[in-house]
């Protein structure tokens, strides 16, 4: 096997330290740990593959029950179809709203594509500029079942990442 990088190795941890954090020993989610186990070998043998723990984390939301409903607004039940608007919103705990039930403090702008690629099968990596608001929510919705105790492998991300942008620039 090729040694990992950084990035691989702090993705690697995240995902271990979620499954920690938020199942017990002896949870009965076989389909959580393939999801797992393919996303350990994605994230091994493909340096970049950042897209791939979005998808972790929503497989992993949906098989512990908490995943939010994607097809119908969580205020009034209105069906969600990406092609009818740019921007949905999403709130922690409640889900996706239709533009008619947001903005307000709490929400997060949920571009259409996101929302899209959520409802597919998120077999494809992410392209543009949605990525961020694809992983803010689903950040967002993690957190919330996480008891607002940080990750401390988003700590190191973050040291990490600060680390590489000051010696590249100097």
């Amino acid at each position: 096997a090729l040694p990992l990088d950084s990035l691989q190795s702090l993705s690697l941890f995240y995902i271990n330290e979620l499954l920690l954090r938020l199942t017990q020993r002896g949870d009965p989610f076989p389909a959580l740990f393939l999801v797992y186990e393919e996303t350990i070998r994605v994230l091994r043998g493909e340096p970049g593959a950042g897209w791939y723990l979005r998808r972790f984390e929503r497989r992993l939301l949906e098989n512990l029950g908490w995943a939010p409903d994607l097809e119908r607004c969580a205020k009034c039940g209105r069906s969600l179809d990406p092609t009818l608007s740019e921007h949905w919103f999403y709130q922690a705990e409640r889900g996706v709203l239709c533009p008619a039930h947001a903005p307000d403090a709490t929400v997060v702008t949920l571009e259409a594509a996101a929302l899209a690629w959520l409802q597919g099968a998120m077999q494809t990596r992410i392209v543009g500029g949605w990525g961020p608001s694809l992983r803010h929510c689903l950040e967002q919705e993690l957190q919330v079942h996480l008891g607002g105790r940080p990750l401390e492998s988003r700590r190191l991300l973050a040291a990490y990442l600060r680390r590489t942008r000051l010696t590249s620039t100097t």
